[in-house]
């Protein structure tokens, strides 16, 4: 396993947030977390990146606990990208290239460059290269932070709700590149995601949450009708559409 977490609890001050959780992650693998708000999963993307330190259980790398590494070997296995991202005077191709920064020492290499020029390419952001952040759309920032964070080589990329602000269309094509580069490049990712049929289309595993705890973890084509009622407390049903699973709320009618 790339990645391994082992028994692993957060809370805020008295409010139990994550709670026995367990999950392994092995290379060419793409999971998603899904449930309802407020059962942590975006909570345990920041405790596995090491923005919130866990109050109990293990992260592992490649079997090594991560609180024995250093941040800068850290960096360069896990790369996170947050659900909301700011703007600012940076012109995208500075904002991409800040994702260099664990290889960097004394400065900026010609190969840093030609990394970054193939990632805005792969990503089709030439357009928006030398324009500033705070000119963007919020689509347009969060492409820019999926670029940065995969201009940053990582072994695992964390990804909260990496299509929030994205159209139908970019939707789609994130979500194909985030899987092609997963599968393409022996990496592993893990996103969180509303979109349960996005999930069971692009995602390998499908982890779902309720409580602070993993309810139940399957193939995507394993998910029952069961399984989304328990979580999400909706009745559904799961048809197979053009090959993937497509799940319905059944006995919601529309207003005359």
């Amino acid at each position: 396993m790339m990645l391994k977490v082992l028994d692993l609890c957060f809370g805020y001050h008295d409010r139990p947030v994550l709670d026995g959780i367990n999950f392994g992650l092995g290379s060419n693998e793409l999971v998603a977390i899904l449930g309802p708000n407020g059962v942590g999963k975006t909570t345990l993307l920041k405790c596995l990146n090491g923005i919130l330190k866990p109050s109990g259980g293990t992260i592992q790398i490649h079997e090594t606990d991560i609180r024995r590494m250093k941040p800068r070997n850290i960096s360069r296995f896990l790369a996170y990208v947050p659900q909301k991202n700011q703007g600012g005077k940076l012109t995208a191709f500075d904002a991409i290239l800040l994702g260099r920064r664990p290889y960097i020492t004394w400065r900026i290499g010609r190969e840093d460059i030609r990394k970054v020029e193939a990632i805005i390419r792969t990503l089709g952001l030439e357009q928006l290269s030398l324009r500033s952040l705070d000119e963007m759309s919020g689509g347009e920032l969060q492409k820019v932070s999926i670029a940065r964070a995969l201009v940053q080589e990582p072994k695992v990329l964390l990804l909260d709700e990496p299509t929030s602000s994205l159209d139908l269309k970019n939707q789609q094509e994130i979500l194909s590149t985030i899987r092609h580069i997963v599968t393409g490049h022996g990496m592993a990712g893990i996103m969180t995601m509303h979109d349960i049929n996005s999930a069971l289309r692009f995602a390998d595993r499908v982890l779902f949450m309720k409580e602070g705890r993993i309810f139940s973890a399957c193939h995507s084509s394993d998910v029952t009708p069961e399984m989304v009622e328990a979580v999400y407390g909706l009745p559904v049903a799961i048809e197979m559409f053009c090959g993937s699973p497509v799940v319905v709320p059944v006995g919601i009618n529309k207003r005359a």
